[in-house]
């Protein structure tokens, strides 16, 4: 689950008049571009975002409480209909306030919401499992992207090549760890076809203070100086294409990661993965990549085991094209971006009418 940036809350001018056609409000997401940032973009590119006179509220997990409780309550009194977009759930591992207490809140607004759409199975499995708490017909739609184009991208690495990405947290030691570990060891196996680790991201001001932060920093100077990592930095969505046209795998072991958009992004590309087997993230990559173990545990981000991960990354290697036409397909049919919208269309005709 992400923080959402500053809310504008919607305006009702006048009576409310009930119209068929939908007028939803998503929210104002501003500069806002990590993965649920730019889903809500498409969404509002899709189907509009209606500051004035909305008739229909697209609540999300990501927002605050507080935000949540100054739009919510004021939706319902004009008798707008809530549609709750929901995400991760709060857990002590990451949340450092009440986590029951914000769990609680969000299911009362739940129970004030016409439809709560889960991003995933494993946001219905963590919200029985942190609140006790069982939806009654969870309607589940994952995230979804849109391709470019009507085949995978063409691609011919040079080098064994691996992409790493994020916004790098406070927790981000279980992600960058096993990875710069795996890759060491790998690197002195394959001293005749070294590979590459391409990091791309950046740490926030939190990871910098943590007592791991710079013992990662100088083991990715060592691999930087061996020649088998290279450090990118922030980076737009745009210019992943052109970042990655060297990549045949990618690296996705963030614990409990919900419905993680980046997957998606880099799938369109035909970029198989090695993941972590945790959260929703098994529920895209299917059989599109080589799942590590990673045992769910809510007071602590779980690394995953370095000597597992290094086997998964050889297998992931051997396998790389299947791996890629099998990403580029399943974005293509499972996830795609039009069945995507055409679900919401389907949900939000039915709660304007009533059903």
């Amino acid at each position: 689950m992400e923080p959402a940036g500053d809310l504008l809350p919607p305006y009702w001018i006048g009576a409310f008049k009930p119209t068929p056609k939908v007028r939803p409000y998503f929210g104002w997401i501003g500069r806002n571009t990590n993965g649920p940032g730019n889903r809500t973009k498409r969404m509002i590119g899709a189907l509009g975002n209606y500051y004035i006179n909305p008739n229909l509220v697209y609540a999300q997990s990501g927002w605050s409480i507080s935000q949540l409780e100054n739009i919510v309550p004021r939706a319902i009194r004009r008798n707008v209909p809530v549609v709750m977009n929901q995400n991760g759930w709060y857990y002590p591992a990451w949340y450092a306030g009440d986590w029951k207490k914000a769990n609680t809140s969000l299911i009362q607004f739940h129970k004030r919401s016409s439809c709560v759409i889960f991003q995933s199975n494993f946001c219905v499995e963590a919200m029985i499992a942190l609140t006790g708490v069982i939806p009654e017909k969870p309607v589940i739609v994952h995230n979804a992207i849109a391709v470019s184009t009507a085949n995978p991208p063409n691609r011919n690495p040079t080098r064994p090549t691996l992409w790493l990405s994020g916004a790098f947290h406070k927790d981000a030691d279980h992600i960058l760890l096993p990875a710069l570990e795996a890759v060491s060891q790998l690197a002195q196996e394959w001293k005749d076809n070294l590979p590459l680790l391409k990091i791309a991201g950046y740490f926030d001001s939190n990871a910098e203070k943590c007592d791991w932060f710079y013992k990662v920093k100088r083991k990715i100077a060592k691999l930087q100086d061996d020649g088998v990592c290279s450090w990118i930095g922030k980076y737009s969505l745009s210019k992943l294409p052109e970042l990655t046209s060297d990549v045949a795998l990618a690296l996705h072991l963030t614990s409990k990661d919900a419905c993680p958009n980046s997957v998606l992004e880099r799938m369109a590309l035909g970029i198989g993965h090695v993941y972590a087997n945790s959260g929703g993230t098994p529920e895209l990559v299917g059989d599109a990549g080589v799942a590590v173990g990673s045992p769910i545990d809510w007071s602590r981000q779980t690394a995953v085991n370095t000597e597992e991960l290094l086997y998964a990354i050889k297998c992931g290697f051997e396998q790389w094209r299947d791996l890629s036409s099998k990403s580029f397909a399943r974005v293509s049919g499972q996830f795609s971006w039009d069945a995507y919208v055409s679900r919401h269309d389907q949900i939000f005709a039915r709660i304007m009418a009533g059903t």
